[in-house]
């Protein structure tokens, strides 16, 4: 796994983000998943549209969308794999603690990792049990 973190690549134990962010305290923040087959990112510019769109509606400003393509580039890039998993998550971040909402520095996230390391190779080989109610 790969982690973004407000221009930074990281390994996910050194990727913190404050308890005070809103997003902890109060769910601020909006997010997109994204997933490339054979390296193809299915969609991007829907997605990165209806990230700025749900961020706008809550007053959380996103960064230009040509500067998360290419980040999200670099990420599948990096991680080295023709099918990625992408998690976009964008906060409030973490202005004064108080009711009172008011934009600030948003905290960016983008979390990279290779589908078959989500599914795992068990569900590959022996499948997965369903149970709907």
């Amino acid at each position: 796994m790969l982690i973004y973190l407000n221009g930074d690549w990281l390994d996910p134990e050194d990727a913190k983000v404050s308890v005070l962010d809103r997003a902890f305290l109060f769910g601020d923040g909006v997010y997109e998943t994204l997933r490339t087959y054979d390296r193809n990112i299915v969609a991007i510019w829907d997605h990165l549209d209806r990230l700025r769109n749900s961020a706008n509606g809550l007053g959380i400003d996103v960064p230009d969308p040509s500067h998360l393509v290419k980040m999200i580039e670099k990420g599948v890039d990096e991680i080295g794999d023709d099918d990625v998993y992408i998690r976009i998550i964008v906060t409030r971040g973490n202005p004064p603690f108080t009711m009172k909402v008011e934009r600030n520095v948003p905290n960016i996230v983008m979390l990279f990792e290779r589908v078959s390391e989500l599914r795992g190779k068990i569900n590959y080989e022996e499948g997965v049990k369903v149970s709907l109610s």
